[in-house]
């Protein structure tokens, strides 16, 4: 899209929500006072969401690192050291001479990543259709454009025809896009497909086509949804050139504010139900808290898990305006925690500038705070992976616990909202003899390996920081 501590949790949520926003600190924290014990503990038999995972997007600027100087370096950084599952690209696939250089990078890219030996599941999102006449791959036909409005931004949305918006058009298109993404990259093609990032946000620019949760003063979502479907099924069965199907997920609404994605999700249920049309459920989170308050966003995210009928959710996109290993790993905890999701999707994965998880330069790269928060999910956790139970014994210390598929490995992420703590990890009856811990701290520490947890199966928090810990036999 766009860029652009209290000993008790209870009292923290009481405070604020008597302030009328949630999270944040209560009181100074006295440094000497000695660390509190905690214990969380692991119930591997009590099971939530099963995890999809965590990533990034490389939407803008895909070029930059195919063109890196220290480009192995740089995937080893981006893929192997953060260890993010998912992937989300753009689709800028135009075939009429205009942001042709933006699908070719991006198709570039993700050949590149395969190439250098990973493979990230691919989520593709498009920020607009064809905005210009364009034309078939082979150059046999020729397609009106897909914006009324004429205009790669502003707004706009589908054109209408005799019979009502060119939902038949909208669809070629897309099977057409996947279609020249596998002849691109050599038969990849995305694992799961966003049909338009952002369908309620207007922006004079950047890429953008409006879909309303029912069809209306604009195009509707649902309506548009079952025609990419439905092309890109019959692209994808065909003998030659065909390609695996992929899933599909919606609406990627850009606000968990004023019941967007609420909005959405009765449009699309009623009158026509078009949520089986969706393989789960999306949302970005932009507007819907404050920052620095991660406890703020909370409120909106549990209405997100009350209406996603059953499916499986994913926070495709979000970034703050100020990057902190600390605030956004708690906000990710709470994502995960609160409103249930199976995917975690950050912004920006690098941008050329001093943004993103890891900003390129001419010369080679810089990582960024955030790339450490991400990095304590990702890092010790896979796709198929279930969230099973974890409480701690104080709620100073937010946690959570995930279980690999053949219950060998568990990985706990533990945010420490409050004072210094000695946390002992109580695995229950997941039985493990390897243990390791990464830690987040202060202004230096990131990241850390302190190797195993000690004798009593403990180790030390300071306030205000991240630890990753992953047992495994």
């Amino acid at each position: 899209m766009r860029r652009g501590a209290h000993r008790s949790l209870a009292l923290v949520l009481a405070l604020a929500a008597a302030a009328g926003c949630g999270g944040g600190s209560a009181d100074p924290i006295d440094a000497a006072l000695p660390p509190i014990p905690v214990t969380v503990t692991v119930d591997p038999t009590t099971t939530y969401q099963k995890m999809v995972g965590f990533g990034a997007a490389v939407a803008y600027y895909a070029g930059s690192a195919t063109a890196n100087a220290m480009s192995p370096e740089l995937y080893q950084t981006l893929f192997g050291d953060l260890g993010i599952q998912v992937l989300r690209v753009g689709n800028w696939y135009q075939n009429n001479g205009d942001n042709d250089a933006a699908f070719n990078q991006t198709a570039a890219f993700v050949k590149s990543v395969h190439q250098m030996g990973y493979a990230p599941l691919l989520l593709m999102s498009s920020w607009n259709p064809p905005y210009l006449p364009w034309t078939s791959a082979d150059g046999t036909t020729q397609y009106p454009s897909l914006k009324d409005n004429g205009k790669n931004n502003s707004g706009g949305t589908l054109p209408m025809t005799a019979s009502g918006f060119d939902y038949a058009n909208f669809g070629t298109w897309w099977a057409a896009s996947l279609t020249a993404f596998a002849a691109a990259t050599g038969g990849i093609v995305p694992d799961y497909v966003s049909i338009q990032n952002e369908p309620d946000y207007t922006t004079m620019n950047e890429g953008t086509c409006l879909f309303d949760p029912t069809e209306g003063m604009h195009a509707g979502y649902g309506p548009a949804l079952v025609a990419a479907k439905t092309a890109v099924a019959a692209a994808a069965a065909q003998p030659t050139g065909g390609f695996p199907m992929p899933k599909f997920i919606g609406p990627e609404n850009d606000s968990l504010g004023k019941n967007e994605f609420e909005n959405y999700m009765t449009g699309l249920g009623s009158p026509t139900n078009y949520l089986d049309d969706l393989d789960a459920v999306a949302h970005h989170l932009y507007g819907s808290g404050t920052d620095s308050v991660p406890n703020s966003f909370n409120y909106n995210m549990m209405g997100v898990a009350q209406t996603a009928a059953g499916k499986s959710i994913w926070q495709s996109e979000y970034a703050p305006n100020k990057q902190s290993f600390y605030d956004t790993a708690w906000l990710i905890q709470n994502a995960v925690i609160l409103e249930g999701v199976s995917t975690y999707l950050y912004w920006d994965l690098y941008w050329p500038m001093s943004t993103g998880l890891v900003s390129t330069t001419s010369t080679g790269y810089v990582i960024n705070d955030d790339y450490y928060a991400v990095q304590h999910f990702a890092k010790g956790i896979a796709t198929g992976w279930t969230r099973v139970g974890a409480t701690s014994s104080d709620s100073s210390i937010v946690t959570s616990a995930f279980l690999s598929p053949d219950g060998t490995k568990l990985t706990l992420v533990l945010i420490n909202i409050g004072g210094e703590d000695q946390v002992t990890i109580d695995p229950g009856a997941f039985t493990g003899a390897t243990s390791s811990i990464n830690r987040s701290s202060g202004t230096a520490e990131r990241f850390a390996a302190l190797g195993p947890l000690d004798a009593t199966s403990s180790f030390l928090m300071p306030a205000a920081s991240v630890a990753t810990v992953m047992l495994s036999p």
